[in-house]
């Protein structure tokens, strides 16, 4: 049950951020606001591309971000985010 509920917190601040226009969605684009310094957490699915994951480790020791690895494929974030298309990586903006 405990893991249901934090399956449900996740999606939940993926709607809210949306919501409030916090959010990036894809890999180039968050590693673009990695860079800037604009990005305070991001989310990976579970089939991130590893390429993809060495890159954001690279900035994670230059840059202060929290990396979440989700249990969500691509495709399953792409309906959280009510998008038609796959999605393998979620940036939060900074406050």
């Amino acid at each position: 049950m405990a893991k249901k509920k934090l399956v449900d917190e996740v999606i939940t601040e993926i709607r809210t951020n949306l919501k409030n226009n916090r959010v990036i969605l894809g890999s180039e684009r968050v590693l673009k606001s990695l860079k800037q310094g604009k990005v305070s957490k991001v989310l990976l699915s579970i089939n991130c591309r590893e390429d993809i994951k060495k890159d954001l480790e690279h900035f994670k020791s230059i840059s202060d971000f929290k990396i979440v690895n989700l249990k969500y494929e691509s495709e399953e974030l792409g309906i959280v985010c009510k998008k038609p298309y796959m999605i393998s990586m979620i940036g939060f903006l900074k406050e």
